[in-house]
């Protein structure tokens, strides 16, 4: 059976704790569950002009490294 919704909520939050403790592979481990769905995401908001020269997942990339970087705060 699939964990609920709160189970993950909860799991998600204990991960990120411990990032911002200082253990990047957790903070890996949280960007690693979203990772498909972000990508959809991303992929349907962004602007049709601009999909032929810009990838969802260089979109995501981009966030990843800009949340790490602020992740103690």
């Amino acid at each position: 059976m699939a964990p609920s919704m709160a189970e993950n909520s909860s799991e998600t939050n204990r991960l990120l704790r411990q990032a911002a403790q200082g253990n990047p592979e957790q903070f890996g481990a949280v960007l690693e569950r979203y990772r498909a769905r972000l990508r959809r995401m991303v992929a349907l908001r962004l602007d049709p002009r601009l999909q032929g020269r810009i990838d969802p997942s260089d979109v995501i990339q981009e966030t990843y490294l800009e949340a790490a970087s602020r992740l103690a705060e």
